[in-house]
């Protein structure tokens, strides 16, 4: 259990959590302990605290608040900085990232250096910038993301195909079923209360962070500023061709397909017939509609200036 220490300067104090089970520490504490180092080097006092999957976050990050703690630092790829967001979003701390991920599209998108030695540096030369959110109401409950909501065939095939990226290819005959038996659907979409959009695919990703997927570029740099969400459309297309835009490493300039198709909005509405899936961040909530609005100015991250 995490014990903190209450004092009234909490300036050089920082709660750090660390994602042991991230791609580049892999349960391995010499890297583990060489973080702590790096950061103790940079005159901050770390609080450690490793993360399991039953860990309550919120709840670590709110005693570390109370504490005095002002700066929390998330150790890990996209879901581990996404759920440090969460807890961090709307409270009086600064986000820090060391991005020790597979794609870490958030860092990416905030130009934080995936050189940890440079990473470790932003923490103390860093600009804080106030960012917006993505926030989604979903079977009457509210939650945020960071970088991005997707609705349909992504969502269905997330889970297996991020195990077959991390060398379980057992999940390959799983992934293969998926994409056999999805069907498209009908969707409707209504962009910022006014907008209507009526079409039938497999696929909507509304992104707050420029970057999804495999380094997908869907927004524009800094389109975690300006107050809109980008979301992007892919129509009635095959599915493996679906497939092999959703793990490619390009732009949506890239792509020459009518039936793909991007917007801008504060606020939409997605209903789809039959229902698709759809998840945040990596967590799968269920199949249904969806309203998703910008949250603005909501979290408070530690960014190149």
């Amino acid at each position: 259990m995490l014990r903190l220490k209450k004092t009234t300067n909490g300036v050089n104090r920082a709660l750090l959590l660390i994602n042991p089970s991230a791609g580049a520490i892999r349960h391995d504490l010499d890297k583990i302990n060489d973080i702590i180092c790096r950061i103790k080097d940079r005159k901050i006092e770390p609080v450690t605290q490793l993360l399991i999957p039953r860990s309550n976050i919120h709840s670590i990050v709110s005693r570390g608040i109370k504490c005095g703690i002002r700066t929390v630092i998330a150790c890990g790829g996209d879901g581990t900085v996404s759920a440090v967001s969460m807890a961090a979003a709307g409270k009086p701390v600064n986000l820090g990232i060391l991005p020790l991920g597979t794609q870490n599209n958030i860092a990416l998108s905030l130009g934080i250096p995936s050189s940890l030695s440079e990473a470790v540096e932003l923490l103390v030369s860093g600009k804080r910038k106030k960012i917006d959110l993505g926030s989604l109401s979903f079977q009457g409950k509210r939650s945020y993301f960071i970088e991005v909501c997707s609705i349909g065939l992504t969502s269905a095939v997330f889970d297996s195909a991020d195990m077959i990226q991390h060398g379980q290819i057992g999940k390959i005959p799983d992934l293969i079923s998926t994409l056999i038996t999805s069907e498209p659907s009908d969707i409707t979409m209504i962009i910022n209360e006014k907008q209507l959009v009526s079409c039938r695919g497999h696929i909507i990703a509304v992104c707050n962070m420029p970057f999804a997927g495999r380094n997908f570029q869907i927004g524009s740099s800094g389109s975690y500023m300006d107050g809109y969400l980008d979301v992007l459309y892919m129509g009635d297309i095959s599915k493996l061709k679906l497939l092999g835009y959703s793990l490619s490493k390009r732009s949506t300039g890239d792509i020459k397909d009518a039936r793909v198709q991007c917007f801008r909005a504060r606020k939409i509405s997605i209903e789809t017939k039959p229902p698709m899936p759809v998840m945040a961040d990596g967590r799968v909530l269920g199949n249904g509609p969806v309203e998703i609005e910008v949250k603005r100015r909501a979290l408070s991250v530690i960014a190149p200036p």
